[in-house]
């Protein structure tokens, strides 16, 4: 749109030339006459030469030059800013996949430790303590794991969001109780 509007500014200052006319039907009813008459008109021609305005036209070519310098600088703020989120959500999302396998690693460790301190506490090797210890650090591991899950998650939409998804918090549905 500023682009539009220095080139319109710009035009006015060049000299206009514009052909005016007009074409017109003519009927005459009367009651002893009656006929169709055509009259094409075709003129004048005008032109319009901006000699002097006391600087009006460069002041506004300036002024829509000044709109669109801004127009471009905001465009580019909005195009870094967009760059800048899609890195970021990728980077969050990269990082999400690096702690995948060290999460699947201690939530399976977790896992076999309780299934060993189970097997230990039927063959009278452990207490039930030691069974709960182990049962606590299997719940903790699997929290992590899950909570490594909503994490990749998350990344996902902060990518799906600054790659211009379209998703809106405002549009978040509310919870009515």
């Amino acid at each position: 749109m500023a682009a539009g509007d220095l080139g319109a500014q710009q035009a006015q200052r060049y000299p206009r030339v514009g052909l005016t006319g007009f074409v017109a039907r003519t009927r005459l009813n009367s009651s002893t006459l009656n006929g169709e008459a055509s009259s094409w008109s075709i003129g004048p021609l005008t032109v319009s030469l901006p000699l002097w305005d006391g600087g009006r036209r460069a002041a506004a070519v300036e002024a829509a030059e000044a709109r669109y310098r801004d127009a471009r600088r905001q465009h580019e703020a909005v195009v870094r800013r967009a760059v800048k989120e899609v890195e970021e959500a990728l980077l969050l999302l990269d990082s999400s996949h690096a702690q995948a396998q060290d999460a699947q690693t201690a939530r399976d460790a977790a896992q076999q430790a309780l299934q060993a301190a189970e097997q230990r506490a039927r063959q009278g090797l452990a207490s039930g303590l030691e069974v709960e210890e182990a049962r606590r650090r299997q719940l903790s591991a699997h929290q992590g794991w899950v909570q490594w899950q909503v994490d990749r998650l998350s990344a996902w939409i902060t990518l799906y969001r600054a790659a211009g998804g379209g998703w809106n918090p405002a549009q978040e549905p509310t919870i009515t109780k």
